[in-house]
């Protein structure tokens, strides 16, 4: 079944269940020469993967918009959990709350640590930086509550697992890339390599 989508006022035809990467520009980018990083379906913030069921006007979003730059902040806050969990597996790591223009983390490897130290930082930043050179994919996943919470016990992130406990809804969204996976906070970039 074909759906009609509206993108700047042209109307173009896909195959309805067509992520919204499909209809992306050629290079990527808008006229800005900044990347897409999401989209606005129907007043909807919604990631590039996401599926298109039905007639719809698309905005495409760069990080100059305010609703693009919080998919790039969301997606840099996965990006820095995925090297953390590469690197320290077994470390107590959070993102806590807004700090001025930045955010406020914790880390502890050890529980006794007094934070993360400068080497550990730099690690950190070197792993980032190479993920987004791999362009990994993130991909979002709906899945049952039971694999959700096995996902996270298999993988020591006790602290969502705990959140996970206080819900109990059929189906859980999760964001997963290369055997990292947290729950969906909102639409993420459709890979790594947009998070330059």
């Amino acid at each position: 079944m074909s759906i009609t989508v509206t993108i700047d006022g042209k109307q173009t035809k896909i195959e309805a269940g067509s992520p919204v990467s499909d209809l992306l520009p050629e290079s990527g980018r808008l006229d800005d020469g900044l990347p897409i990083i999401a989209a606005v379906v129907d007043n909807d913030i919604a990631s590039l993967s996401y599926p298109i069921n039905v007639d719809c006007h698309i905005q495409f979003l760069t990080m100059a918009e305010p609703h693009g730059w919080r998919v790039y902040r969301h997606s840099l806050c996965y990006l820095l959990g995925k090297a953390v969990h590469d690197l320290y597996p077994k470390a107590d790591f959070s993102v806590e709350h807004s700090f001025g223009l930045g955010l406020y983390c914790t880390f502890h490897e050890q529980p006794d640590d007094e934070g993360a130290s400068a080497e550990q930082i730099e690690k950190i930043s070197d792993r980032m930086k190479e993920i987004v050179g791999m362009a990994l994919p993130i991909e979002r996943r709906k899945v049952a509550y039971a694999d959700a919470s096995d996902a996270f016990e298999k993988s020591g992130q006790a602290d969502t697992l705990a959140l996970l406990s206080h819900r109990n809804p059929p189906h859980i969204v999760l964001h997963w890339c290369e055997g990292f996976v947290d729950l969906a906070h909102g639409p993420l970039v459709h890979h790594t390599g947009v998070l330059d």
